[in-house]
């Protein structure tokens, strides 16, 4: 699943060299393991700390920082994609982690039901 994860963040932003993408993926990966719930991003954080060891403020500040990098100089496009729409603000580091996450999820369920 990290491995769609990475692939989509980096479709995102055009890279994955900076440790905020590489946090940014483990709070989707957090973030899908609840779906189709949508956990308090401290959840999130706490359990992002399980896998880095940085802490939940950190962690909070590199998501933020990963979305304003996707806002600024990533790919709009596949950003509107994921959102099924175009959107006119940049959005929110909470709404960004859980709409890939979502994103995925959904993805997972429609390849998984055409498979059968």
């Amino acid at each position: 699943m990290m491995k769609k994860i990475k692939a989509l963040v980096t479709k995102l932003s055009g890279h994955r060299g900076n440790e905020y993408y590489n946090i940014l993926c483990y709070a989707v990966f957090v973030a899908l393991s609840f779906q189709p719930a949508e956990p308090q991003m401290k959840v999130i954080c706490s359990e992002v700390k399980k896998y880095i060891k940085k802490d939940a403020g950190s962690i909070s500040k590199s998501i933020s920082r990963a979305v304003n990098d996707i806002w600024e100089n990533g790919s709009r496009e596949t950003l509107f994609e994921i959102y099924g729409k175009e959107l006119q603000e940049k959005p929110s580091p909470k709404d960004v982690v859980y709409v890939i996450a979502q994103y995925i999820w959904i993805n997972e369920k429609e390849e998984t039901a055409e498979s059968v």
